[in-house]
């Protein structure tokens, strides 16, 4: 059984209609509703002519990046693995 279902999206003014699982939908539509709302957010920071939409769909999506990067980087889990060798190690000598 198929359990997809087409949405339509508005994003940037422009509307898409997009084929996703179920249980996607909640999600699908609080991450359009995010890019809409940076998408305003960087519109009434710059008041510049020379801007078009796609400048700013291209500083909120270096910002969606920035913040992915970061993410990643925060759940590294390298520190954690020393720590616990470390630990084993304090244990091991511990125990003989």
């Amino acid at each position: 059984m198929d359990d997809k279902m087409t949405i339509k999206l508005n994003l940037a003014g422009k509307e898409y209609p997009l084929r996703i699982e179920r249980e996607e939908e909640q999600n699908m539509r609080l991450a359009a509703k995010l890019l809409d709302s940076k998408l305003s957010q960087y519109q009434g920071h710059f008041d510049d002519n020379k801007l078009d939409v796609k400048d700013f769909l291209s500083f909120v999506a270096l910002q969606f990046a920035y913040e992915y990067v970061k993410l990643n980087e925060d759940k590294s889990i390298e520190p954690l693995l020393e720590k616990i060798q470390d630990l084993n190690t304090d244990l091991e000598s511990f125990l003989r």
